[in-house]
């Protein structure tokens, strides 16, 4: 029984050890590292009753961060529960076209619920009243997903008519991106899609 207790508490200091305020896990963050199952779902249990940690849903945890303000527990954000899952999955993941265009000024409108591609079966995820969603990305969605290139194809594609006026557009990028992100692209002009080459090219 000893031997037990002390086994649980010495992963429930690695558990805490490992993950920073603001991080999501899940059990298979664990697996082969010698604990047995059992442990892990209890060790959960109990420290998220403690308030150690945060349940979500679908299996997942957060260490929580904690307000200045009120001292409460926050949930940690969509991005920090989008590689979750991503991890678990063994999946690339990309925001939504409508996240991209809101990051990247080609739309004002912040939208309402958060929503990622992932190579995966769709799911929803509880932040406490919001949630998060997870749809199956279509076949190339994810070719280039985490770099600027393909961020900016798929707020580019989810905007629509707007990319037939290609000044409001380079405008709009220019004011977003950085001389480092511009040069970036510039380099990648010649071998992206012909549609978005002069929406992309000399950014002033």
């Amino acid at each position: 029984m000893a031997t037990s207790r002390a086994s649980k508490q010495s992963f429930s200091a690695r558990l805490l050890a490992q993950y920073k305020p603001g991080e999501v896990f899940s059990s298979y963050d664990f697996s082969g590292c010698g604990v047995a199952e059992s442990t892990i779902r209890s060790t959960f249990s109990r420290l998220s009753r403690q308030g150690a940690i945060l349940r979500l849903s679908g299996g997942y945890y957060a260490v929580p961060r904690i307000s200045r303000v009120s001292g409460r527990a926050i949930y940690p954000d969509s991005e920090a529960v989008a590689i979750a899952v991503a991890r678990r999955s063994r999946s690339k993941y990309m925001p939504s076209g409508a996240i991209l265009a809101n990051k990247y000024q080609l739309s004002e409108q912040v939208p309402a619920r958060a929503e990622y591609l992932v190579n995966a079966a769709p799911r929803q995820i509880s932040l406490g009243k919001s949630v998060v969603q997870f749809r199956r990305a279509s076949k190339g969605d994810l070719d280039m997903a985490g770099t600027l290139q393909g961020e900016l194809t798929l707020a580019l594609r989810f905007m629509g008519p707007m990319v037939k006026d290609n000044r409001k557009v380079r405008a709009c990028l220019s004011r977003a991106l950085s001389p480092a992100g511009k040069s970036e692209l510039n380099s990648w002009v010649p071998s992206a899609p012909a549609w978005l080459q002069p929406l992309i090219s000399n950014l002033p």
